[in-house]
């Protein structure tokens, strides 16, 4: 339920149906009004600040990409992580450090060196263009706080 069925229905109601429903009265009022919502809508107060940060990435993505796929990924990436992180034996988790501080390094490089925005995914449809895995130095960088 907390790895595939949630971020699913998350992603339908906040930003498939309230996001969508809400662009009209502007964009920029869609983004932090379904963003609060979706924050305040998760049980703990502790989790507010990194539900708002989490819930302003996946606002920006469906609005720039038009579509909630990419977000149903990264919400369902994001919940398998924390389970991952829960489940995890102390031994072997006191060493999970070292991963994160390695992907930690290398967004920072690319922020620094901003070839961010250089390293790309082949798209599915038959235009050829592609979609960019690092789109924005905010989101990054926003990444690197977390």
């Amino acid at each position: 339920m907390f790895i595939i069925a949630c971020p699913i229905i998350e992603e339908i109601i906040f930003r498939g149906i309230l996001l969508s429903y809400l662009k009209r009265y502007g964009k920029r009022f869609a983004l932090y009004s379904t963003t609060t919502i979706y924050a305040l809508a998760h049980i703990f107060f502790s989790d507010i600040i990194t539900t708002y940060v989490m819930g302003i990435l996946l606002a920006r993505t469906t609005l720039r990409y038009k579509s909630i796929q990419p977000t149903i990924v990264i919400h369902i990436l994001f919940n398998l992580l924390i389970y991952i992180l829960c489940i995890v034996p102390n031994d072997i988790a006191n060493y999970i450090w070292l991963g994160l501080l390695v992907v930690y390094i290398i967004s920072i490089i690319l922020v620094i060196t901003k070839r961010y925005n250089l390293y790309s995914v082949p798209s599915s449809s038959n235009t050829g263009t592609v979609e960019k895995l690092f789109y924005s130095r905010f989101t990054i960088i926003v990444d690197i706080i977390l």
